[in-house]
């Protein structure tokens, strides 16, 4: 169980899923749902589709105005969307993928979790201006509901912003239209690791991925969308970041924000952590040079996952708090450090905090 989910007591297993947001003082929705705690740490709830009881993962976790996708065959409770100022509100709508990149940190499963009427009435629930993410696996592998769901939240909920991790591989010429209605609104995350076929390719583990890529971005481009591209660095990124950089400032410069992003141990990058990891102070010559030459194109960019004092200072700047903070800790060693309030700090998974086991 993950610090956002729950479980849930003593529940008929045969009620279908529900969304609720749990309030202390609950308004007039009938989405609303009242809570108190008992001394043992229980949640007992009275919501329009019935009384639940759930003991959360994290007992300190602060639930009111937490929007809940309430599962009672699964016995879960899911909190897909916290309020509060840098909350990380993210909805997994599949594990299945058709690329199986190296690093990938949550390997593909042929399992989909996308409830489109549930996650609508989330969206719906959700406090004023929120940006939600929508992940996978590869969400544009379910583009025929999610295009049509993305719009009729827009519709209810014009206020809200998505943030979509895509590959792009599924985007054709037939979706300038949908792409058009969302600009403004949708920002898409694309990744892109080397400058070339030869370069990106075996990296997402997909022959002919590169030449797919190419015109999906530069509908995105066509379409006025906004782009966040994404680079995970490691040992074969890292060696064509000059190339890479080169190709992004002069056929891509449209683009939102070019991400640079730190190795996640988990997944598959966990399982090849020696062959593809590299040391930020030992890799980071050549992401410096990227950043320079972003920086002299007019290209934005910034560093993601990275702990500050992993950066060499005059780049510390560019290092934002990426990591979503339910996966995010500091060693004892942070306590303390002057840079703390604005370092992002290490993913839970990382080597720091739980060793690898060795490999001979």
């Amino acid at each position: 169980m993950t610090p956002l989910e729950g479980r849930l007591l003593d529940q008929d297993a045969t009620r279908p899923p529900f969304v609720v947001r749990l309030k202390q003082d609950p308004g007039a929705d009938p989405d609303d749902a009242g809570f108190w705690r008992d001394p043992t740490g229980a949640v007992h709830v009275v919501a329009r589709a019935g009384a639940f009881t759930f003991v959360p993962a994290d007992p300190g976790v602060v639930l009111d105005g937490v929007v809940a996708l309430v599962v009672p065959a699964d016995g879960l409770v899911s909190f897909l969307i916290r309020p509060g100022e840098g909350r990380d509100n993210t909805f997994l709508l599949t594990e299945a993928c058709d690329q199986a990149c190296v690093m990938c940190a949550q390997p593909p499963r042929p399992v989909h979790h996308a409830r489109w009427d549930l996650l609508r009435t989330a969206v719906r629930l959700a406090p004023p201006d929120a940006i939600i993410g929508l992940t996978g696996g590869e969400p544009l592998l379910l583009k025929g509901a999610l295009f049509p769901w993305l719009a009729a939240c827009h519709a209810e909920r014009p206020d809200v912003a998505f943030h979509l991790l895509t590959n792009a591989q599924r985007l054709e010429p037939g979706d300038a239209s949908v792409l058009r209605a969302c600009a403004g609104w949708v920002l898409w995350g694309v990744p892109l690791y080397g400058p070339d076929a030869a370069s990106h390719d075996p990296v997402v583990g997909k022959a002919g991925a590169w030449a797919r890529l190419l015109p999906a971005l530069n509908l995105l481009a066509q379409t006025g969308s906004a782009v966040e591209l994404r680079t995970v660095l490691m040992a074969s990124t890292v060696p064509v970041m000059a190339r890479l950089a080169d190709f992004v400032v002069r056929h891509l410069s449209w683009i939102e924000v070019w991400a640079l992003m730190r190795l996640e141990a988990q997944g598959f990058a966990r399982e090849a952590w020696e062959t593809l990891s590299v040391a930020g102070e030992d890799g980071f010559a050549p992401v410096a040079a990227a950043l320079r030459q972003c920086e002299t194109a007019g290209v934005a960019a910034v560093l993601y996952n990275f702990p500050r004092c992993t950066i060499p200072e005059a780049w510390r700047s560019w290092a934002v708090a990426s990591i979503s903070d339910w996966k995010r800790s500091y060693p004892p060693e942070c306590e303390g450090c002057p840079e703390r309030g604005p370092c992002g700090g290490y993913f839970s998974s990382d080597p720091v905090f739980s060793p690898l086991e060795h490999r001979a």
